[in-house]
């Protein structure tokens, strides 16, 4: 997660802030901990104009902003607000306005962002035949966020989008609806194992990767940022260093007794390398196959 999150904060416009931390409770040493952020609307982190009780939803230009939106397979048990996308399905859950603002299914802030992700869904499966509305689509949702946002789960093989779990999306007033922010990345990341593209098909990437347009925007984004996924290598190893003896004794308190992504039973070193290995891997793969576009 941290390493994903440094990621992250360099290339988007807000991802959550961590520490590495030792937890003390009454005196009782707990061991490490990362202490992190949480996904809200603020001028410090999402920030969007906040919707609450004394927002106008019958003005044209408030009801627009701000939203945060999560796709995930558990909204429908997690959230009252929550609803199915119209064309895949994906049930997505309304986080920001919360259901103190947006008090039912049939109020105007609910009906307005439900309306917007299915306007969206309904023009990117109409045009599948001509791929002559991209300045439509353009116009909907920001697309250098979507890139960012598909390149930090593809390099780092984080496959939740692919449930959807955890994947968020939020709307500024009177603005485009963006990808992000990033979140949850404890789950089969930094495997080895992965030698393709992962989430090409995932959400919404299955019709914008049909559009030269879309393809065109990404090669010139990675041409921005690929010094950036590059320069990750030195953060990995200081932090991985930072931790080092924290890591011992939590270990030793917290014994590992499952599996998930393969490096459990390593030595701390064998997974550290393990994972920049994976890491430099998969900047090489993605690298490669974006110039083949």
């Amino acid at each position: 997660n941290d390493i994903a999150f440094e990621i992250a904060r360099r290339i988007m416009e807000w991802a959550p802030r961590g520490k590495f931390v030792e937890l003390y409770l009454n005196n009782r040493h707990l061991g490490c901990y990362y202490l992190c952020e949480q996904i809200k609307v603020d001028k410090n982190r999402v920030n969007v104009d906040e919707l609450d009780e004394d927002s106008n939803f019958a003005d044209s230009q408030q009801i627009t902003g701000g939203y945060i939106l999560e796709f995930d397979v558990y909204g429908p048990q997690d959230e009252i607000n929550y609803y199915y996308t119209s064309v895949k399905g994906y049930p997505v859950a309304i986080k920001e306005p919360d259901e103190e603002v947006i008090t039912s299914h049939d109020h105007p802030g609910f009906l307005y962002i439900q309306n917007y992700v299915h306007g969206i869904e309904d023009l990117l499966t109409a045009d599948q035949t001509d791929l002559a509305r991209w300045s439509e689509i353009e116009a909907l949702i920001d697309i250098t966020s979507y890139i960012d946002y598909w390149l930090i789960h593809e390099i780092t093989t984080n496959l939740e989008p692919n449930q959807p779990r955890s994947c968020y999306m939020y709307k500024k007033r009177d603005g485009k609806l963006f990808a992000g922010p990033a979140w949850d990345f404890d789950y089969m990341t930094f495997n080895p194992n992965y030698n393709h593209f992962n989430l090409k098909s995932t959400m919404w990437y299955s019709y914008l990767f049909k559009y030269p347009e879309f393809k065109t925007a990404l090669k010139a984004r990675w041409a921005e940022v690929e010094d950036i996924f590059k320069g990750m290598d030195e953060y990995i190893v200081n932090t991985a260093e930072k931790i080092r003896e924290s890591n011992e004794v939590n270990l030793a308190m917290w014994p590992i007794s499952g599996t998930v992504n393969g490096d459990e039973s390593m030595t701390y070193d064998d997974a550290i390398e393990r994972m920049r290995a994976a890491y430099q891997n998969r900047l090489t793969r993605v690298g490669n196959n974006i110039s083949w576009m």
